[in-house]
C-alpha cells in the first residue's frame, strides 16, 4: 500500500481497500514513513500559495500574472 499512496493514490481509496473504517489509521501509518510524499505535498502547497499571492498581487496593482 505504501507504494499506491506514494504513486498518489488517494487515503479514502486505500482505506476501503484496506477495510478501515476511517482514513486516521491509513494516514497515521502510510504518511508518516513516506518523507518523499510529505516534501512533494510541501511543494505543491508552496506553488497553491505562491500562484494566489501573485494572482492577488496582479489583482491589486492591476498588473498581467506574470
Amino acid at each position: 500500500m505504501m507504494k499506491a499512496h506514494t504513486a498518489g493514490a488517494d487515503l479514502k481509496a486505500l482505506q476501503h481497500q484496506l477495510g478501515h473504517a476511517s482514513t486516521v489509521p491509513v494516514a497515521d501509518t502510510y504518511t508518516s514513513v513516506l518523507p518523499a510524499a510529505r516534501h512533494r505535498a510541501a511543494e505543491a502547497t508552496a506553488r497553491l500559495v505562491l500562484t494566489a499571492a501573485r494572482g492577488a498581487r496582479a489583482r491589486m496593482t492591476g498588473r498581467q500574472e506574470l
